[in-house]
């Protein structure tokens, strides 16, 4: 049987609330069961982006790293995995200040970013997105954030440094490149500077020194 692949759009439209315009915006994909979520922010300047898909490894980087592809600057980025799908959300803009993301331009993040989310990349592929070399102060350690503990099976991974075009989808695939599967996410950036946590897997035979070693040596290169 030949397969397909079903593609639904949702539309309803653009109104005015509390001084910003916001349209709505949902496409998903039957076959892979992910669907992307779009919001337009401040005008049209900004968007939330909201993708919702199973979850694998790698996914937050191939996502990420199509949002760097499609020129636009990652704000704020939060993730969860509350079972076998993951909940990803971005408030993302343009690199160009104060340019507006058009309908159509939306048209097309949309579509580019579900087919990053239903399809793992190749990671020679995603290794072309190129980024500088980059000093970051890393931190491992069995605490959250906020001091809370988190699960048994855990590590919070903090990882602060300077941003530029495509810097999360190379934490991204540092991470994974350690064997580390990301639970949750919160990544911030302002200023030129990122600041993120990410809860992780506990790996079997690594301390947390030697992450953090190899973290930086991949951040590096």
């Amino acid at each position: 049987m030949k397969h397909t692949t079903a593609l639904c759009l949702f539309l309803r439209p653009l109104r005015r609330r509390r001084g910003e315009w916001t349209r709505f915006l949902e496409l998903t994909d039957d076959t892979s069961r992910a669907s992307v979520d779009c919001t337009l922010l401040a005008g049209g300047t900004a968007a939330e982006i909201t993708v919702v898909a199973p979850n694998r490894p790698g996914l937050l980087s191939d996502i990420s790293s199509t949002i760097a592809a499609l020129g636009l600057t990652i704000d704020r980025a939060q993730v969860t995995t509350p079972d076998e799908r993951a909940k990803d959300t971005f408030t993302v803009r343009s690199r160009t200040t104060g340019e507006l993301l058009s309908a159509t331009r939306m048209s097309s993040i949309r579509t580019a970013i579900l087919a990053g989310a239903s399809t793992a990349r190749d990671p020679l592929q995603a290794a072309t997105a190129v980024t500088p070399a980059v000093s970051a102060r890393v931190e491992v350690c069995a605490f959250a954030p906020d001091g809370g503990l988190v699960a048994g099976d855990q590590w919070v991974v903090s990882v602060e440094c300077s941003d530029s075009p495509g810097m999360l989808s190379k934490i991204m695939r540092s991470i994974t490149s350690l064997g580390l599967d990301v639970a949750s996410a919160d990544v911030r950036t302002s200023l030129g500077h990122l600041t993120s946590q990410f809860a992780v897997s506990k790996p079997v035979a690594a301390t947390q020194q030697a992450v953090i070693d190899e973290l930086k040596a991949a951040l590096a290169k």
